[in-house]
């Protein structure tokens, strides 16, 4: 189901330093290719009518929450970096603008839409010069293609996904600028649940793999093993209401390497991170900041 595997990318992004899947600056483009609003074609209508013949059409107001900015705090306190966001009129996504404890710009993320309908995310220094650029391309909703380009517009790297008929990502390539497959990531469902993640090298070797358990729709249990089908790590969530409240990060030899305990705000979008070593000693912690919107979507009842 869509929203299981939803529910598993949502816990990828909070730990996106665990390694439990592969994350790279391409998994935030697509996260942010969510924010791009799209008019609406005729032929989507008619394939919204025909896919729910015999339900009614229900408007519904919702509240969409957009990301103000996003703050990694040091164990004292103090302020590593952080994140602003910026919006157009329709709400989507603009500009990203990454600052230092002083106030200090690094560097701005632009976002422009482009005549072929795709997006551009262009990645410039403090001093405003480009460093390199992405071409975010979807179909149907979904992240399909992130070309990577560098300052003299030279094709570095491109990613594809691919769906099935559920929407489910069912594999992830990385190639480099000749076409060359450079890695390739399969994700193999059970009762459309994500169970195995499967990562193979240039040479279709497999390199890697992940087993994901699940209790009630939710991921409980991710489990890191070598080709040799030796264990690495181990992550272990735990929920309450079925909200993900912390993540215990476990060595081969079980021992914990460090725990994530997680909190949302009252709409429940993810707040506040925190991130503690094996001894329970605090490390750091992310909080995050939100503009909530009222939209009205179509739902079939």
């Amino acid at each position: 189901m869509k929203n299981v595997f939803t529910a598993f990318l949502i816990i990828s992004v909070l730990i996106i330093s665990s390694c439990v899947t592969p994350t790279t600056e391409a998994d935030s483009d697509s996260r942010n290719l969510s924010n791009v609003e799209k008019a609406e074609t005729a032929e989507t209508a008619e394939k919204a009518e025909t896919e729910n013949k015999g339900k009614t059409a229900v408007t519904e107001v919702v509240s969409i929450p957009y990301l103000l900015k996003d703050t990694n705090y040091f164990s004292d306190g103090y302020i590593e970096s952080y994140k602003v966001y910026s919006y157009n009129d329709d709400m989507s996504i603009a500009r990203e603008d990454l600052f230092d404890s002083f106030d200090e710009l690094i560097e701005s993320t632009v976002y422009e839409p482009m005549s072929d309908g795709a997006l551009r995310r262009s990645l410039f220094d403090a001093r405003g010069t480009l460093q390199s650029w992405r071409k975010l391309v979807t179909a149907d909703g979904l992240s399909v293609r992130i070309e990577s380009y560098n300052s003299e517009d030279e094709l570095q790297t491109v990613s594809e996904n691919t769906y099935d008929a559920e929407g489910n990502l069912t594999v992830w390539k990385i190639l480099n600028g000749s076409g060359v497959v450079l890695s390739e990531t399969r994700y193999i469902y059970e009762s459309g649940e994500n169970t195995k993640i499967e990562i193979y090298d240039t040479s279709m070797m497999l390199r890697e793999y992940f087993i994901n358990e699940f209790e009630d729709g939710l991921i409980v249990k991710n489990s890191h093993y070598d080709e040799n089908d030796k264990i690495k790590t181990v992550v272990e969530y735990a929920y309450e209401d079925g909200v993900l409240v912390s993540g215990k990060y476990l060595r081969a030899n079980g021992s914990t390497s460090r725990t994530m305990t997680y909190s949302n705000d009252e709409k429940g979008s993810p707040l506040k991170t925190e991130t503690f070593d094996g001894n329970g000693k605090l490390k750091d912690w992310n909080e995050k900041e939100y503009e909530y919107v009222s939209k009205e979507i179509t739902v079939w009842k």
